[in-house]
C-alpha cells in the first residue's frame, strides 16, 4: 500500500513568536522548538515522472544530446549530398586522421575526469558529515543537568538556542536555502534563535558571518555558569568538549567555501570533454569508404558522450551540494529537524521518561507476583 506523506516542510515554518522570559524567568510555551517537524527531513516525496525525468540521465544531458546529434547529421549530410568523389576521398583522410587522434586520448580524458569527479564526490561527502547535530548536546543537557528550578531550565535552552544560532549564522554564507529565509537578523530575531540584545552585541563587534562563533563562547559561559551553581554539579567537561567538537565542524565546513577545487581545474576538464567530442563529430563521421556496411546512426559515439558528458555533469551536480536543486543536501528539513529535536530533548529533561498509572503498575506486581509463586 502505497503511503502519503506529508508535504515537506519549508525552511520559514519555524519562524514564530520569540522564546518568552518573563522577567527572567522560563517560558513554559517553548515556541521555538514546537515549530520544529522531523516529518520533512525522515519522509520522502511522492515522486512523479516529471521529477524522476529531471534527475535521471537525460534530465542532465538531453538537450547536449540532441544538439550533438543535430550537428553530427549536418556533417554527414554536407558529406553524402555536399561533396563529390574527390572531396569525399579528402573528407576520409581528415576523419581517419581526427578518428586516430580521439582514439588514442580516451584513456586521458577518463583518467583526468574520472580523477575530478572523484575529487568533487569526496568533498561533497565530506561537507555532508561536517554538518553537525544538536542531539550530542541534548543529550548531554538531559543527562547532566539537574532541572529543580526555572534557571535551570532558563540555561538548558540557551545552551542549545546557542549552539543552534552559532549554526544559523555559519550555514547561511554557505546554504542559498538558509540565506533566503534568514537574509538579515530580523529573521533571526523573530524565529526566536536569538534576542535583540545578542543580535546587537553581535553586530557591534562586526560582521554576523564571521561572527557566527561568539554563540559557542556564549554556550561556554553557560555550562560554566551551570558548574558554579550546581545545575551541572559533575562532569560539565563533557558538555564543554561537545560545544568544541560542534565549533570544529562547522569551521571545517566553512573551510570547503574559501578553499574551493581550484576553477582551473574545472576548466581543463570541460576544455578536454568538449574538445575531445568536438574532434569525434568527425572523427566518428560513418564514411562509404569506412567500411562495407553504412551505417546511419553513431550508436558507439553517442553511448560516449551519455557516459563521458553524464559523468562530468555528476561533478557539475554536486559540486556545490548546499544550492537549492534536487541533487542538493534538504537543509531547510534537516534545520526544521534539529528545531523539533531541541525540544524534544529539552522535554525529556523537563518531564523525564513516562510514568505508568498506579491501576497498570498494580497490575505489572500482580503479575509479578504470580510468576514468582509459580516459580516457588
Amino acid at each position: 500500500m502505497s503511503k502519503e506523506y506529508e508535504p515537506m516542510l519549508k525552511l520559514s515554518e519555524i519562524k514564530m513568536s520569540s522564546v518568552g522570559y518573563s522577567k527572567g524567568q522560563y517560558s513554559n510555551k517553548r515556541y521555538l522548538w514546537t515549530k520544529g517537524s522531523p516529518s520533512g527531513w525522515y519522509s520522502y516525496e511522492k515522486e512523479n515522472w516529471a521529477k524522476i525525468l529531471k534527475k535521471s540521465i537525460l534530465g542532465h544531458t538531453g538537450l547536449e544530446l540532441l544538439l550533438y546529434i543535430v550537428l553530427y547529421y549536418i556533417i554527414n549530410i554536407i558529406y553524402r549530398a555536399g561533396l563529390n568523389s574527390d572531396q569525399q576521398e579528402q573528407f576520409h583522410k581528415v576523419k581517419t586522421y581526427f578518428e586516430d587522434g580521439v582514439n588514442g586520448h580516451s584513456r586521458d580524458l577518463t583518467f583526468l575526469l574520472g580523477f575530478y569527479v572523484n575529487l568533487v564526490i569526496k568533498r561533497w561527502w565530506e561537507q555532508y558529515k561536517l554538518i553537525p547535530w544538536p542531539d550530542t548536546m541534548g543529550l548531554l543537557n538531559t543527562g547532566l543537568t539537574l532541572y529543580e528550578c526555572d534557571e535551570s531550565k532558563k540555561l538548558s535552552e540557551e545552551i542549545l538556542r546557542y549552539q543552534m544560532l552559532a549554526f544559523i549564522l555559519c550555514i547561511r554564507k554557505i546554504s542559498k536555502v538558509v540565506r533566503k529565509e534568514f537574509p538579515t537578523s530580523s529573521e533571526i530575531i523573530e524565529s526566536g534563535l536569538a534576542t535583540p540584545a545578542e543580535i546587537k552585541n553581535l553586530e557591534s563587534k562586526g560582521d554576523l558571518d564571521t561572527l557566527w562563533w561568539v554563540p559557542l563562547q556564549w554556550c561556554m559561559h553557560r555550562i560554566k555558569i551551570a558548574k558554579q551553581k550546581k545545575i551541572i554539579p559533575s562532569d560539565h567537561k563533557e558538555a564543554l568538549r561537545e560545544v568544541n567538537k560542534f565549533w570544529e565542524k562547522l569551521e571545517n565546513l566553512e573551510s570547503h567555501l574559501h578553499v574551493p577545487i581550484p576553477p582551473v581545474y574545472k576548466q581543463v576538464v570541460a576544455l578536454a570533454v568538449y574538445f575531445y567530442f568536438g574532434a569525434a563529430l568527425i572523427g566518428y563521421q560513418m564514411t562509404t569508404d569506412a567500411s562495407d556496411i553504412d551505417v546511419y546512426f553513431p550508436f558507439f559515439l553517442i553511448f560516449k558522450f551519455i557516459f563521458y558528458v553524464g559523468w562530468y555533469k555528476v561533478a557539475l551536480a554536486l559540486k556545490n551540494p548546499f544550492g537549492d536543486d534536487g541533487e542538493d543536501f534538504e537543509i531547510g528539513p534537516l534545520l526544521s529537524r534539529h528545531i523539533w529535536a531541541c525540544g524534544e530533548h529539552l522535554k525529556a529533561g523537563f518531564e523525564g521518561p513516562p510514568e505508568d498509572d498506579n491501576g497498570e503498575q498494580e497490575e505489572q506486581d500482580g503479575l509479578i507476583s504470580i510468576s514468582v509463586d509459580k516459580e516457588d
